[in-house]
């Protein structure tokens, strides 16, 4: 106990303006460290609903640091694979077409020839492709 008496009164503060000083600068600084992690709580939302096949969705960007620049790589991620799936769609749109209309013509030729009255064979001229 001898050795507490003999700090000054001055010396026994320090501990206590040190703590209030800390108090203070995590209470000033706590909403500065709020805008980017609520930017970055956003894009994680983005990112998840991108995961879950929904490409409409886009990251909001406010600024040109670090994060807006993320976000901007996930909109142009996100708009190419729109891209390609708009354009896988077409493309088997477009293969079922090709493939269905050599069908039809060959059944109906089939029904052409069941339905003959003659067990005679009958030649069936099949239509030249037209150019496209």
């Amino acid at each position: 106990m001898a050795w507490y008496r003999k700090v000054s009164k001055r010396s026994r503060l320090v501990p206590v303006f040190l703590s209030a000083g800390l108090v203070i600068a995590a209470l000033l600084l706590w909403p500065l460290s709020r805008g980017p992690t609520r930017r970055l709580t956003a894009l994680v939302e983005v990112s998840g609903r991108l995961a879950q096949g929904d490409l409409s969705v886009r990251a909001v960007i406010k600024g040109k640091d670090e994060i807006d620049r993320l976000a901007l790589r996930f909109n142009r991620m996100a708009q190419t694979l729109e891209k390609q799936r708009t354009a896988r769609r077409n493309f088997f749109r477009a293969i079922s077409h090709e493939i269905r209309s050599p069908l039809a013509r060959i059944r109906i030729a089939l029904d052409i020839l069941a339905e003959s009255d003659s067990g005679k064979e009958k030649k069936i001229v099949w239509p030249t492709p037209r150019p496209e």
